[in-house]
């Protein structure tokens, strides 16, 4: 109960205090400062606002009050004790600081009352920095001189700007020409001094939108004033690339300014070292009289090259396509390339690569465009003037003869054939020929006969007589079966058959190393022959995996009489791709053909193929198998067929599976593809 009391006691005592009360005095009261919010305020007789009126105050009047009760602060004067509520004031900073600025509007004006509305003690010109006071949200108080008088005014906050309170140094370059030391923080204000574009200076933080620079003027050391607009800093971390120039003639300049004087110029595509300096500019060493002198380049004018350059496996587009010394098609020449060759190069800019050819026995460093090459596989179309059913009508006219065969249930007589021991399913025909009938009666058709030595493949036994066997026979194309060879749209992309169209007239960009170790290991006389079949593919221009699949059949993959060499007249001879080497004496023909060409090792053997396979077929536009089959510049030019590599009219999509096999044994290699394009 106790303790109750003195708590009850204890909070009536505080009330009556803070109330004013007669014993208020006796206790340490706050006198606060604040701002008049509104137009007009009223002071009350009692902390009440139906109380008596007592004093109007208006918007800005700065006025001093301490707590009261609760919503209200007590105000005294010499001639009246009152309340005003705590919302009509702002309440200014307990604890002032001073703060540096500077003043933004043009005049900045010094109010007699924290209130815009209210009369100017004094104006300052735009960009005059001073030194005033925090007061409330909207205002600084701030202290001068008016003539003999000391008064303090306020300004505006949204009339300044704060400075820095602590100033960092900074090293840049003036942009504009000429660029302005200002007297006051003002664009308006007066010019201390003035600086040509792509000076150097240090200056130092001050504002949002300022530095401070100082100088000598007239003998006097003064403090002046760069808009930051004016300026850029320089890196303070430069950073070394290697980029090429891209005008036709790029200046550099003794200052970062292109009124500067010009030091040196290059031509367009020169490589050059150079250092990161300003967001516009780079730094660049240059020998001027013998002696080295700092220069700068625009950003504009550079352009840095790869700096982890990439190879690239791609082809030559362009007919020639050049390769340059420098990286800018007005410089010379280093080489030229066909169109379609495969190349090798490494990223290097936007818009070019570089490579490496051989000048004067030398590795020498060449730039390529970019829109001469292309990333493969490529692809290119020759147009003619047949359409297919007209190429069909051709071909099924001028050669019927084709390599189309059918399987047939047929008989021989059992007499014409010997059953391999403990075999009833395999034989052989052991008469001159057999006779293979539809049935196995006098009489009956015949569709061919069987050689002796034949193999047979017994399926049934008839009868006594006959053995009934599985008979393939040739027979002639019809217009359908030449049409589903004939016609490319039949072959997709994506399809086996589609290497048929592959351009046999272009190097296929596969590596020695590739060739030796996946391909040729094991292959006879052919072992390690990798760099004659490319040096071959490129002096004859036919693709050295095609010339690769031609030698390892016709030489049952370097093993045969032809390819590990024939005797004639004494001298050892080779052949490596069967060249005249007719079914009647494949090896007396293809051998006397060879010492005729003078064919008296591997290697010549290999070169003089290929150089034979270009004159006879890939120069003059039977480059694929497909037109090494249906010679489609021949039915289109004289309406007939002629020169044609093989009677078989699937004898191209044959092949192709060999190719596949080798191109899909290597990682590295260039494909391309000329596809035949008939009218529709």
């Amino acid at each position: 109960m106790r303790k109750r009391l003195f708590f009850a006691f204890l909070a009536a005592f505080l009330f009556y205090i803070v109330a004013g009360g007669p014993d208020a005095s006796a206790a340490t009261v706050q006198t606060l400062r604040g701002v008049v919010k509104y137009s007009s305020i009223n002071v009350y007789a009692t902390p009440s606002a139906k109380a008596k009126v007592l004093k109007h105050y208006t918007k800005g009047d700065v006025l001093s009050f301490q707590p009261a009760s609760t919503g209200y602060y007590k105000i005294k004067s010499t001639s009246f004790t009152g309340y005003i509520r705590t919302s009509d004031v702002e309440t200014a900073t307990l604890h002032p600081v001073s703060v540096k600025g500077i003043l933004l509007k043009s005049p900045t004006k010094l109010y007699s009352k924290a209130s815009t509305s209210s009369a100017a003690l004094k104006s300052y010109p735009q960009g005059t920095v001073l030194t005033y006071k925090t007061f409330t949200s909207g205002f600084y108080q701030y202290t001068t001189q008016i003539g003999s008088k000391t008064v303090t005014g306020y300004i505006a906050k949204s009339d300044t700007e704060n400075a820095s309170s602590s100033q960092t140094a900074k090293t840049g370059i003036v942009l504009k020409n000429p660029t302005i030391l200002y007297s006051r923080a003002s664009t308006g204000s007066s010019p201390l001094k003035t600086y040509a574009q792509g000076t150097k200076l240090t200056y130092k933080t001050f504002s949002a939108h300022w530095y401070t620079y100082t100088t000598t003027v007239n003998g006097k050391t003064r403090t002046g004033y760069i808009y930051k607009n004016d300026v850029e800093a320089i890196t303070s971390s430069p950073v070394t690339k290697r980029g090429i120039s891209l005008p036709s003639s790029m200046p550099v300049y003794t200052r970062p300014s292109t009124v500067s004087t010009v030091l040196k110029h290059y031509a367009q595509g020169s490589l050059l070292t150079y250092k990161t300096f300003t967001s516009g500019w780079y730094t660049l060493n240059v020998k001027v009289n013998g002696k080295t002198v700092t220069g700068y380049v625009k950003k504009n004018d550079m352009e840095a090259a790869a700096a982890s350059p990439k190879t690239i496996e791609g082809s030559a587009v362009k007919s020639p396509t050049k390769v340059y010394e420098r990286a800018s098609t007005a410089s010379s020449v280093l080489k030229s390339y066909y169109i379609y060759t495969p190349l090798t190069y490494q990223t290097f800019t936007s818009k070019w690569y570089t490579t490496t050819v051989m000048v004067n026995g030398k590795k020498t460093t060449g730039y390529i465009s970019k829109s001469d090459v292309a990333v493969g596989p490529f692809y290119k179309y020759t147009h003619y003037g047949l359409t297919v059913p007209e190429m069909v009508a051709i071909q099924a006219k001028t050669n019927p003869q084709t390599d189309l065969y059918a399987f047939h249930n047929a008989y021989v007589l059992k007499s014409a054939v010997k059953l391999k021991k403990g075999s009833t399913t395999k034989g052989t025909v052991t008469v001159a020929s057999a006779k293979v009938l539809e049935q196995p009666k006098s009489g009956s058709w015949v569709y061919g006969t069987l050689k002796k030595d034949a193999a047979v493949t017994i399926v049934s036994s008839s009868n006594k007589t006959y053995y009934q066997i599985k008979y393939q026979s040739f027979r002639n194309a019809k217009p359908a079966d030449i049409q589903t060879y004939v016609n490319p749209a039949n072959y997709p992309k994506v399809s086996s058959g589609y290497f048929q169209f592959l351009a046999l007239d272009q190097y296929a960009g596969s590596s020695v190393g590739e060739l030796n170790d996946k391909i040729l290991k094991g292959k006879g006389v052919l072992e390690g022959k990798g760099s004659v079949f490319i040096d071959a593919s490129k002096k004859y221009h036919v693709n050295e995996l095609y010339l690769i699949s031609h030698a390892l059949l016709e030489t049952g993959n370097g093993t045969s009489k032809l390819a590990t060499g024939i005797k004639v007249n004494g001298v050892t001879i080779y052949n490596m791709f069967g060249i005249h080497a007719y079914d009647s004496d494949p090896d007396g023909t293809g051998s006397k053909y060879a010492y005729e060409q003078g064919w008296t090792s591997v290697d010549k053997a290999i070169e003089g193929g290929a150089e034979w396979i270009s004159k006879n077929y890939t120069a003059i536009g039977q480059n694929s198998l497909y037109t090494m089959r249906w010679n489609p510049v021949y039915a289109d030019k004289y309406n007939g067929a002629a020169h044609q590599y093989a009677t078989d009219i699937g004898w191209a999509v044959k092949q192709v599976n060999n190719i596949k096999k080798l191109y899909d044994l290597l990682d590295r290699y260039t494909l391309v593809f000329d596809v035949p394009v008939y009218q529709q």
